[in-house]
């Protein structure tokens, strides 16, 4: 075999070696999209406490308020940064 008959096929070869895999193996990283979710309730032992679904706000009583007092602007730069030419 000539030198590039050699790299044609070893080219080929590589390419359908790291593409091929695709066409006989299934991807099944989005079977979890079809999936259906399981309402079960959870059995807890006796004289447990009962749990709570909250939102916990740390420091919330210290929050003056929730309410934006002004509108947000986006920061932008002072300056452009050029290179020095």
């Amino acid at each position: 075999m000539n030198k590039f008959t050699l790299q044609l096929m070893s080219a080929s070869s590589l390419a359908i070696l790291l593409s091929g895999c695709s066409l006989f193996l299934t991807d099944h990283s989005d079977d979890y999209q079809d999936g259906t979710p399981t309402a079960t309730t959870l059995v807890v032992p006796e004289g447990s406490i009962p749990s709570k679904d909250v939102l916990v706000i740390p420091n919330e009583d210290k929050i003056a308020s929730l309410e934006p007092s002004k509108p947000f602007t986006t920061p932008r730069a002072s300056f452009c940064f050029l290179p020095n030419g």
